[in-house]
């Protein structure tokens, strides 16, 4: 029979072990890569990390694998040798007493110690012990193959495919994770912040989500006379003007205002024709993403770009310019007129917008919080999915803490609508 000294010994010593082991958990789930990456080097065993990011899954498992087991036998030895050593009464006071004293040390030794050392010595203790861990992990690795079994039954019976780590999206996390945190420590503000998240976001976003749709489309047809071309481009001010073939699904190409001037101070008999100063325009897919797009912007040093879908109609235009403005927000040209609010006041709680207005400018402007995460942008859009068909003039809608009323007699979309705040 053990005796009391060993109980007392082992349930010390698995519980050091636990919160040993419970502390490396913490630190392989939360380290960041970028200050192991750096320690390592400094180090001079770079290939160090490389391991450890190989192994992480195997080492978490390992870890916590060893934190279960230790965990398990210090509180029964623990228990073993309490009721040994002391009369308890089932459901007695001292009973509770000894059940509230274990889940106290069992918070402490999985938690809160575990937490607040992984805080502190994250990056070194993980590059001093993965070793450990990597051969923890392989006498373990009968009960994580069990896990790895049940994992893959759970997934099939949900009917959901088994995806691997996306190592970019975790990269873009933490990156994001530390930008958070510059903001908060004051070393950055909030538009470099923004800006960084503009970046990082630029390998999710297609170009759909950018760019500028078919219907607003500034364009030329490729017969307009001439006068009525450089008209055309002087009242509308654009650098680069797209050109169709009787409609806007047959895109030529685009005129360059450059090429138009020197055309326009020769005599009308010497002039080229519209079709003659096209340029070669890029057509893109409309799955493509906006990353992807501005490597091809400067790669082909181009400026615009017909963005198409699957049946080669044209559903937008984008230019490098919109990309810029994902990054670092609107660029206002020297020659555009002054943007107009993008909301009349009414009163203290209620405004007039354009129905295209998108959600989230209306909320970031006004402090206020409509839904942004449905399958619509714009105002207009929302009463639209609230209502499943476009909203009759007058016709009014709640939403939690805001009503909607749709003015004006459009039939396809629209044009403006009331949105009160009605909450105190």
């Amino acid at each position: 029979m053990i005796s009391q000294a060993w109980l007392i010994g082992l349930t010390l010593g698995n519980t050091l072990v636990s919160t040993f082991a419970a502390t490396a958990a913490q630190v392989l789930h939360e380290f960041a890569r970028h200050e192991l990456e750096e320690f390592c080097q400094k180090k001079g065993q770079p290939q160090v990390f490389v391991k450890i990011i190989q192994y992480r899954e195997e080492l978490v498992l390992g870890a916590e694998a060893l934190r279960i087991i230790c965990f398990s036998l210090a509180h029964i030895c623990g228990l073993v040798w309490v009721f040994r050593a002391t009369e308890v009464e089932l459901l007695g006071p001292r009973f509770a007493l000894i059940t509230a004293l274990i889940v106290l040390i069992a918070l402490t030794s999985n938690s809160w110690l575990p937490k607040a050392l992984a805080r502190v010595t994250e990056t070194p203790f993980l590059y001093f012990t993965w070793r450990f861990w990597w051969l923890v992990a392989k006498v373990t690795q009968p009960l994580t193959f069990v896990l790895a079994i049940l994992s893959t039954l759970l997934y099939r019976a949900a009917g959901q495919a088994e995806e691997a780590e996306d190592e970019e999206e975790a990269f873009d996390d933490e990156l994001r994770s530390i930008v958070s945190g510059g903001e908060r420590d004051g070393l950055l503000d909030v538009d470099t912040r923004e800006m960084i998240e503009g970046i990082i976001e630029l390998d999710d976003t297609t170009v759909t989500e950018v760019m500028t749709p078919k219907k607003a489309i500034v364009a030329l047809e490729v017969n307009t006379p001439w006068e009525e071309a450089v008209q055309f481009f002087a009242d509308h001010s654009k650098t680069r003007i797209p050109i169709y073939d009787g409609e806007l699904n047959s895109i030529l190409g685009f005129v360059h205002s450059k090429d138009l001037l020197p055309e326009v101070i020769k005599p009308t008999d010497e002039r080229k024709s519209i079709r003659q100063l096209i340029r070669e325009a890029i057509f893109v897919p409309e799955s493509l993403l906006v990353d992807e797009l501005l490597q091809r912007f400067q790669q082909e040093r181009r400026h615009l770009a017909i963005v198409q879908d699957e049946y080669g109609g044209v559903v937008g235009l984008i230019t490098i310019e919109d990309i810029l403005e994902e990054i670092v927000g609107d660029i206002v040209d020297e020659v555009e007129p002054k943007p107009e609010p993008i909301f009349e006041r009414l009163d203290d709680q209620t405004v007039l917008i354009d129905g295209s207005v998108r959600i989230e400018k209306l909320n970031e402007e006004l402090g206020w919080d409509l839904p942004e995460d449905l399958e619509v942008d714009t105002v207009g859009g929302l009463m639209m999915y609230e209502l499943k068909e476009i909203p009759r003039h007058h016709q009014v809608i709640r939403l939690d803490d805001y009503e909607l009323k749709a003015i004006g007699r459009h039939p396809r979309v629209v044009e403006q609508v009331r949105v009160k705040r009605i909450a105190e």
